[in-house]
């Protein structure tokens, strides 16, 4: 009988012990299946979200442009990626006004479309260059956008082609669509860290997004998160980023602890930060507080790299990049001074 009620202790004893782990190992899974049920819907809401919100800010230059204009092989890229876009956006949303929108959301304002027989032209007046001039024509991943959808809708292969930027010296971006007779060739891009590192620099004045709308931002950014670019584009950010503290230096404005802060403040808010704070007791580390919307592993890894390279400049000292998924599915990141 004693050894009777001895076992029966021990067994509920064991079951306890066992729906207390089951209940610690769902609760350690719940950030985790928000995160992976964000993902296979967040590119939907991404262009639910851009297509239907009203957008009046005017495109300057985001983080992932710097990235996709680096060089001929990423603007290629760039156009590629967008093709695949304009195609999903004409397959899954297609409207009378759906290309228009969509232009609209990444700062385009309101564009003009002029279906020609042999051609289409789309030209937009709203980009703001922020006084910048160069040879380089910027937006391949806005032209493939267009090429994409207009291919869909007229099922026949048309490319674009960017002939007028405003970022090469022109008073309007103005794009000609048509039927594709030759592999289409990328021009020449920014081509040094340096040169990049200096219109980032003016890009922070154009405000959080690089002017565009935050789903549209990040519907661009999404190519860049995948693997094998991802490791690429964060090397690339990192250095980038402790390039842009040097030039902050330069300028004089990281002379004291105030004026660093400031300095990342800005460039948290250009990488899509929502909030900045310092943690520690001394304190030890910059802690970044994502949007819910911005909560992408991906995205965050390349936001993070950004920042990671401008505090390794500003504040001499290695950084440890600490990220934390949150209960509700947005992300905390504590880049720590080691």
């Amino acid at each position: 009988m004693n050894m009777q009620a001895g076992r029966k202790k021990k067994i509920e004893k064991t079951a306890k012990a066992s729906k207390k782990q089951t209940r610690a190992a769902k609760k350690r899974e719940q950030p985790h299946a928000a995160a992976e049920a964000a993902a296979q819907s967040r590119e939907d809401f991404l262009f639910r979200n851009a297509l239907n919100k009203r957008h009046e800010a005017r495109r300057t230059l985001g983080m992932q442009d710097i990235i996709y204009n680096f060089e001929k092989e990423t603007k290629e890229l760039a156009y590629r990626y967008g093709y695949e876009i304009g195609e999903a956006l004409f397959k899954h949303f297609n409207s009378d006004n759906t290309l228009s929108k969509m232009l609209e959301s990444a700062g385009f304002g309101k564009i003009l479309y002029y279906p020609f027989e042999s051609k289409t032209m789309i030209t937009s007046y709203a980009v703001d260059n922020l006084g910048m001039n160069s040879s380089i024509k910027m937006h391949d991943f806005e032209a493939g956008i267009m090429a994409g959808y207009l291919s869909q809708h007229s099922k026949t292969r048309l490319d674009a082609e960017e002939v007028h930027c405003k970022f090469a010296g022109s008073e309007f971006c103005q794009f000609v669509i048509s039927q594709r007779t030759a592999v289409r060739e990328a021009g020449e891009g920014i081509g040094d860290i340096d040169t990049a590192s200096m219109m980032a620099m003016k890009a922070l004045k154009g405000g959080k997004y690089g002017g565009a709308c935050e789903s549209y931002y990040l519907l661009e950014s999404a190519p860049l998160e995948r693997e094998p670019l991802r490791h690429i584009v964060r090397k690339m950010l990192f250095v980038l980023g402790k390039k842009i503290s040097g030039k902050e230096e330069e300028a004089g404005r990281e002379g004291n602890a105030a004026g660093k802060a400031a300095a990342f403040a800005r460039l948290s808010g250009y990488a899509g930060v929502d909030a900045v704070s310092m943690a520690g007791k001394k304190p030890n580390a910059l802690r970044l507080r994502y949007s819910h919307l911005n909560s992408a592993s991906g995205f965050i890894d390349l936001s993070s790299s950004l920042l990671a390279g401008f505090a390794n400049g500003a504040y001499k000292r290695k950084i440890k990049v600490v990220k934390r998924l949150n209960a509700n599915g947005s992300y905390t990141v504590e880049l720590q001074f080691l």
